[in-house]
């Protein structure tokens, strides 16, 4: 069994309350889960008040569940690349003449958010954009592109890392496009069983496509995941950002 938390988006409070609320966290907003796991699927900043808190709760979470037999374990957001190469290489084209700076503040980026720490920046470079609990396969795109950066999860994370963190400049304007991409198994679920067979998962968590937005309800409608194509495909993105509560989804539910 694992835990699991969709998009936060900047929005510290609401992830400790919601950590809080499973008893995850306790009152002091430290790690209370034991042995317990913990997946979050990316989208940590933009939009939100509290990016740099929100980076910083996760990392710390991080080592206090690792201490206590636990893990926290993440992946890469979108919204997280872009601030990366906002911070990297802000006037480098990113495509259609913007710059990777003018991107990421089109996309919601804060000034206030360019304070991060570098420790922060290189925590979030380093964020696996797949991996593997149990038998699920947690990425943060609902997109089918990530089968193009290699055959294994530990190729397509070596891959996509290496575009990062060598700063391949083709390769980043190519990954931010596809890794923005929404909604390919929602339209065309019958992509959804080769995908995972290709990783050899059975099932796919992710975030990055506010459920109120496929469902047609508002923000606040949403209270749990959105599970579809034949109960393979699990969305975790509440729409925080937009005035949902969001929610912390349990794997035997």
């Amino acid at each position: 069994m694992f835990y699991a938390v969709g998009d936060i988006h900047g929005y510290s409070d609401v992830l400790l309350s919601l950590l809080y609320k499973a008893g995850l966290i306790n009152m002091r907003g430290a790690w209370a889960g034991g042995a317990a796991t913990l997946v979050l699927v990316g989208d940590f900043v933009d939009r939100g008040p509290d990016s740099i808190g929100t980076v910083a709760t996760v990392m710390r979470l991080q080592e206090e569940a690792a201490a206590a037999g636990g893990r926290v374990l993440a992946t890469l957001g979108n919204h997280d690349l872009a601030l990366v190469l906002a911070k990297r290489c802000p006037d480098v084209r990113a495509g259609d003449g913007e710059t990777y700076m003018t991107f990421w503040e089109w996309i919601g980026g804060a000034r206030a958010d360019l304070a991060i720490p570098d420790a922060q920046v290189e925590w979030l470079a380093r964020l696996p954009a797949m991996l593997m609990i149990e038998d699920t396969l947690v990425i943060h795109a609902d997109s089918s592109f990530y089968a193009d950066y290699g055959k294994t999860i530990e190729q397509v994370n070596r891959n996509i890392a290496r575009i990062v963190n060598e700063q391949d400049v083709a390769g980043m304007a190519e990954l931010s496009r596809r890794i923005s991409q929404h909604q390919d198994f929602w339209v065309k679920p019958e992509r959804t069983i080769p995908f995972l067979e290709r990783f050899g998962a059975r099932r796919l968590l992710h975030g990055h496509t506010p459920i109120h937005k496929l469902i047609g309800r508002t923000p606040d409608d949403v209270r749990k995941p959105l599970i579809y194509a034949g109960q393979r495909c699990i969305n975790l993105d509440g729409g925080i950002y937009l005035g949902g509560r969001g929610f912390v989804y349990a794997s035997d539910e």
